[in-house]
């Protein structure tokens, strides 16, 4: 947004502070065809986006896209993520900005993006969801002495999008056979 050519070009993504407090994080890709992109970008140990060897023309804009596997584990979030471009201008001086939440640089059109800094936030949800079906699979046959024998099949499916832990299926017997005399549960 200057009058200049910018050289040098860089973005720094830190996903080590953004998603410090996640199980893991990985990084799936990174991407631009505007701007040479660092093959060894981790967002912990290398955070540079770029190589640095691009040039920005007056006027000028790149985009890069960046593809992160997050496991939240317990904390869903918020997470709240800055990027940080630099470069420098012809005269060496050192130019930098952090990244603002959306497409636009600078969404209060005062022409100076450094202004705007507002971070990208995320937050994960979980639809956790549970269900049972219950069927009678065998009988009930009479066996001849007052009795009948009969087998039920449940199918318990995990009908979310999260793991699920600790399943439990509760069968009382008690009101479901309330006006019998007797039941017995047989392996």
């Amino acid at each position: 947004m200057g009058n200049t050519t910018l050289y040098f070009v860089q973005a720094v993504e830190d996903l080590n502070q953004t998603f410090g407090g996640a199980t893991s994080y990985s990084v799936v890709n990174v991407s631009s065809g505007d701007f040479a992109v660092n093959p060894n970008f981790d967002g912990n140990t290398d955070t540079n986006l770029l190589t640095g060897v691009d040039n920005l023309l007056v006027t000028g804009s790149g985009t890069i896209t960046l593809s992160v596997i997050v496991t939240p584990g317990d904390n869903l979030g918020p997470y709240s993520n800055t990027a940080v471009a630099t470069s420098e201008a012809p005269s060496g001086m050192p130019v930098t900005d952090n990244s603002q939440d959306g497409a636009d640089v600078d969404p209060d059109n005062n022409d100076d993006p450094t202004d705007n800094d507002q971070p990208t936030v995320v937050t994960f949800t979980e639809n956790p969801s549970i269900g049972i079906a219950k069927a009678i699979t065998s009988g009930p046959t009479n066996n001849n002495d007052g009795t009948y024998t009969l087998t039920y099949t449940m199918m318990v499916e995990n009908t979310g999008d999260v793991l699920l832990n600790n399943i439990q299926v509760v069968e009382n017997l008690n009101t479901t056979f309330s006006g019998a005399t007797s039941y017995t549960v047989k392996n």
